[in-house]
């Protein structure tokens, strides 16, 4: 059985890889709720480019082409 959701914790030990190699954009066959607590990310939807402040709280919803930097 699937689980109904998942949390996942990002640190700067998981994210350090994530800034020397960035990753690609990309789908989900989930809907995504990401609670952004620190920092200023750069958010790409759609190919559509969003400076981020946080906190903040941003909804990807399924099969939207989206990556972090």
């Amino acid at each position: 059985m699937n689980e109904p959701f998942k949390i996942v914790q990002l640190t700067k030990e998981t994210t350090a890889p994530m800034i020397m190699d960035p990753v690609e954009p990309h789908r989900h066959e989930e809907e995504e709720l990401l609670i952004i607590t620190h920092g200023h990310p750069f958010h790409f939807v759609d190919y559509t480019r969003e400076e981020l402040q946080a906190p903040v709280i941003v909804f990807v919803a399924q099969g939207k082409v989206h990556s972090f930097l």
